[in-house]
């Protein structure tokens, strides 16, 4: 079985403001009852080289978009990672950071 089979779903959740990643990340707490700290990862003030480390232990990641963005740019992550993208929040302050 290669890893590709294996691989599990993962999601990044982006938020326009740091507050909201704590705050959509509780919220998905509730849902998420067993096991939350393997399901769940906030992307806060984590370097990009933990990143990688994080990413294979966890499936659903709350960043803020510049963030994401800045991740994305130095090469610790690419889209093609990720099943899902979700955008919350002002999605005009979103398109002009990117």
């Amino acid at each position: 079985m290669n890893s590709e089979s294996t691989r599990r779903f993962k999601v990044a959740f982006l938020v326009p403001i740091r507050a909201l990643v704590e705050q959509q990340c509780e919220a998905f707490e509730k849902v998420f009852i067993d096991d939350t700290k393997r399901i769940l990862q906030k992307i806060e003030n984590q370097s990009g080289d933990k990143f990688k480390d994080l990413y294979e232990n966890s499936d659903i990641f709350f960043f803020t978009v510049q963030k994401f963005v800045n991740f994305i740019e130095l090469k610790h992550t690419s889209l093609d990672k990720f099943d899902l993208i979700i955008i919350d929040g002002l999605i005009d302050k979103i398109i002009s950071t990117i």
